[in-house]
């Protein structure tokens, strides 16, 4: 990306841009400032470069637990590499993804589970998630949430 960006500048420059003709009239035209639009140039590259890394927002999906919370998730990757986030009431949990026989399975980090004894669980399958702790000294009950169309 960014040597198309540098390329279209320097075919512009050779070209002559501006009213007259080669790269002495566009430093001209733009004031004289040709290494700035250079520097310009590469700024927007790596700009544009930079932001495939960044993975494209996912649609927010709203699941109603019995308890009356409202867990918003949002889901990102696949396989392996798949990762979840969720909202839940103020709190924001970032989780990633484990082995599930069925569904996918996301937990969290150390004890931020309901108890505070193990990492937040959430496992969601169709319509449907549960919501607990992913510890086996799990002091409060998995719930089941389920999606809702708001």
């Amino acid at each position: 990306m960014r040597a198309l960006a540098i390329g279209l500048l320097f075919l512009v420059t050779a070209c002559g841009g501006g009213t007259g003709s080669g790269p002495d009239t566009v430093a001209q035209d733009a004031g004289g400032d040709l290494p700035d639009l250079v520097a310009d140039a590469v700024t927007i590259a790596n700009e544009l470069s930079n932001s495939a890394a960044v993975p494209p927002d996912a649609a927010a999906i709203e699941y109603l637990c019995p308890d009356g919370r409202l867990v918003t998730a949002r889901y990102y990757g696949e396989g392996a590499q798949a990762s979840a986030d969720l909202l839940i009431g103020d709190t924001h949990y970032k989780l990633h993804h484990v082995a599930a026989a069925s569904g996918t399975k996301y937990v969290g980090d150390a004890a931020d589970g309901p108890s505070g004894v193990g990492p937040l669980l959430w496992w969601a399958k169709a319509d449907r998630a549960l919501l607990g702790e992913a510890s086996e000294a799990r002091e409060t009950p998995m719930v089941e949430c389920v999606e809702q169309d708001f």
